[in-house]
């Protein structure tokens, strides 16, 4: 016990002192700066800021609200919206400690990416040397695993780099078919669940992988304990179940909006061949990518010197005492499975449409919520490992040739040059949030003033301004109208009404779904607010200067809305709906809120229902009834008249439709949307979703694929 105490704490301070280096000067800048392999995109920054607020925020969950973890504060005033994105609540628990002192989203950011490197390579040093390596071979296929140019392509990405749990859930998983073990099932069984509720991802590839671990370790005949394979099927079982309040939120928003993932997006998002074997099949193209400054990230992840000792793993062994060629065709045969899943659906060689072939991807289907993923890429994360665990067991082959002491020495030189190359990496790019003072005190404000009101940011929907949005909201998490992440669930609308803040109709729907603060960021706007809002819109608005770019708005009412003249419903049992595709539409009017109709959205052709009724009628105005059914919504429409069914007019221009957020926040079960209609005398109506151009705003068609309603209904002038 005291030799492995010894052992594990060597290697935590070797892989600490050189992860410091690696990433330096992050180590010294924790709480200002993210790190990126190439200059970021404004999504690779909001991305960061996005992963930032999920650690606060599965820190200040778990503590305050842990029945309740994924009632995040950000889209107000919609629940669950953590599971709009990952919820990473297995790395909050990680980094809690660290949260819980500095409150500071930014730095539980970068201390969970450094302990990712430090972790990875410990983890996978201690798999080895339960295969059987000596120490040098561990630490070689340990830097490998850590420092390998593979993670760098997920730098921006920490959700992704926080795969340090997988080595020890191998590790933990191997001991336990060794000795069959209840103390190592435990370790396993902790492992495997901390991995899988870091991502969404890792929860299905990485479970995965250790499906197919178990698998091949059958097949390969290596050393298990009798009863050791049924006692990892049964923490699998038990790990699976303890998983299901993570998946169930997921399961609920993809229901209620109409939440999936298009074909394209897999395609898009899959693995390459070139991702793999890039060093050896353009290397004079990899080695130009790999070591120039200012150059395009490289597309081999495996590195020369990992690839040699591969083949060193699989054509030399570890000898007979420590099962041959055995333990390298297990790993070997582990990183091939999980690297052909993460071809994808369709595995091509090289990026962009060109020759594929059908992979094993489309036949995990069948496997619940597998159609929810995006990027089949990320299973090649397990892959990358595996050829990191074989490079160390190639090391160890090398090693073993070397009897004499100047051989071994020669041996070793080689190895450290292998682990230097591969290793090497271009100057990070350092990127500083430009997170203003006045931002800063204006969150500051609230959570002194307004604890517990719901807020708005302004200006509303940019990509690089809503994720600081989220960071800062960590201060008082306040209910935010903001948002982000890889759904927009009402962005389009809310974008369009918010740019003309603070016109009657934007402070009546903040005033409706309960928002009682706005911050307003003037340097960041087209139109300046704050200057206007201490003089000209009282009594709805009370102003607070904060500094001369941002200002505190206390909303406290809205303008009274225009007087609409009574109506009365029109009668429906004999009405006739119709889809554009000529199937009826009956169940929008069927008196039965449980039943609705749908259709697939498809952007570069038009859809429609189309409402018959028995004789003509002045239409004034007509409602939609979603039901629970968010997703129902029409994001874009037009409403046309007909006198015949043939000759149409347009009755309402093409416009967003407004999100049913007034409804939702009185009765998420009933959401109803109104939509006004001009007198308009006519017997035959149509609720036309247009056509996608270039003139369609930004996001309406995005993650939109069908649309619907439970119940319509028209109404015309009261004395009619």
């Amino acid at each position: 016990m005291r030799r492995r105490w010894v052992t594990v704490t060597s290697l935590v301070a070797v892989f600490a002192a050189a992860s410091v280096a690696y990433t330096w000067p992050l180590p010294v800048e924790l709480r200002s700066v993210y790190v990126y392999q190439v200059f970021p995109t404004v999504l690779g920054y909001a991305d960061s800021y996005l992963t930032s607020w999920m650690l606060a925020w599965g820190v200040h969950a778990l503590w305050t609200q842990p029945l309740s973890v994924f009632d995040a504060n950000i889209f107000h005033p919609i629940r669950g919206a953590l599971a709009f994105s990952e919820h990473m609540l297995g790395a909050a628990v990680t980094i809690a400690p660290v949260d819980v002192v500095w409150r500071d989203p930014v730095l539980d950011h970068n201390v969970l990416l450094l302990m990712s490197y430090v972790l990875t390579g410990v983890g996978t040093a201690l798999l080895l040397l339960e295969v059987g390596t000596s120490m040098p071979a561990a630490v070689v296929g340990g830097a490998l695993a850590t420092f390998g140019p593979f993670r760098l392509f997920y730098l921006g990405h920490v959700h992704l780099m926080a795969h340090h749990w997988m080595p020890f859930t191998w590790l933990f998983l191997l001991r336990l078919l060794r000795t069959g073990r209840w103390g190592a099932g435990v370790g396993f069984a902790l492992c495997l669940l901390l991995q899988a509720t870091t991502a969404v991802y890792h929860a299905y590839y990485f479970g995965l992988a250790v499906a197919v671990f178990l698998a091949l370790h059958l097949a390969c005949g290596l050393p298990a304990a009798r009863g050791a394979y049924l006692r990892a099927l049964l923490l699998c079982a038990c790990v699976a179940v303890a998983l299901i309040p993570t998946f169930l939120p997921y399961r609920e928003l993809a229901t209620r909006f109409g939440l999936a993932r298009s074909q394209y997006d897999v395609l898009w998002f899959s693995a390459v061949g070139d991702n793999f074997l890039g060093a050896f099949l353009a290397p004079l193209r990899w080695l130009h990518d790999r070591f120039t400054v200012g150059a395009d990230p490289p597309m081999g992840a495996i590195g020369w010197g990992n690839g040699l000792l591969v083949l060193a793993a699989v054509a030399i062994g570890m000898g007979r005492g420590r099962g041959g060629r055995r333990p390298a065709v297990f790993y070997l045969g582990l990183a091939l499975v999980m690297g052909l899943v993460s071809l994808g659906p369709l595995m091509r060689m090289h990026p962009g449409f060109v020759a594929a072939v059908p992979g094993p991807y489309a036949l995990l289907r069948v496997v619940p919520g597998w159609d929810a993923l995006r990027a089949p890429a990320r299973a090649s994360i397990s892959s990358f490992l595996a050829f990191a665990v074989l490079a160390g067991l190639g090391a160890e082959s090398l090693l073993s040739l070397g009897g004499r002491a100047r051989v071994r020495v020669a041996v070793l030189a080689l190895l450290a040059g292998v682990v230097v190359f591969d290793c090497w990496r271009r100057p990070l790019f350092v990127w500083r949030p430009p997170i203003s003072a006045g931002a800063r005190a204006a969150h500051e404000w609230v959570a002194t003033h307004a604890r517990g009101v719901p807020v708005v940011e302004l200006p509303f929907g940019h990509p690089e301004y809503e994720g600081e949005y989220m960071v800062l909201s960590s201060r008082h998490w306040n209910p935010l109208l903001n948002g982000r992440s890889g759904f927009d669930p009402a962005g389009p609308y809310l974008r369009a009404l918010l740019a003309t803040f603070p016109s009657p109709d934007s402070l009546g729907l903040l005033h409706d779904v309960g928002v009682g603060v706005a911050i307003v960021h003037d340097d960041l706007s087209l139109v300046p607010v704050c200057p206007q809002a201490s003089t000209q819109w009282s009594p709805y608005v009370a102003y607070v200067p904060i500094d001369s770019k941002t200002c505190v708005l206390r909303l406290l009412g809205a303008p009274a809305p225009p007087p609409v003249p009574p109506d009365r419903p029109i009668p429906m049992a004999t009405v006739r709906l119709t889809g554009s595709d000529g199937a009826s539409a009956a169940a929008a009017a069927d008196g039965d809120l449980a039943t609705h109709w749908t259709q697939e959205v498809v952007g570069g052709v038009e859809g429609w229902l189309q409402i018959d009724l028995p004789e003509a009628r002045v239409v004034r105005r007509m409602r939609l009834r979603f039901g629970p059914h968010f997703g129902d919504y029409l994001r874009q429409y037009r409403l046309d008249a007909s006198a015949d069914g043939t000759e149409w007019t347009t009755a309402v221009p093409t416009r967003l439709g407004e999100p049913p957020l007034r409804s939702l926040a009185r009765d998420r079960e009933d959401l109803v949307v109104d939509i006004s209609v001009p007198p308009t005398s006519t017997a035959h109506l149509r609720l036309v979703r247009p056509k996608e151009t270039t003139e369609t705003p930004y996001g309406v068609f995005a993650a939109w694929h069908h649309w619907g309603v439970h119940e319509i209904a028209l109404y015309e002038a009261a004395g009619s």
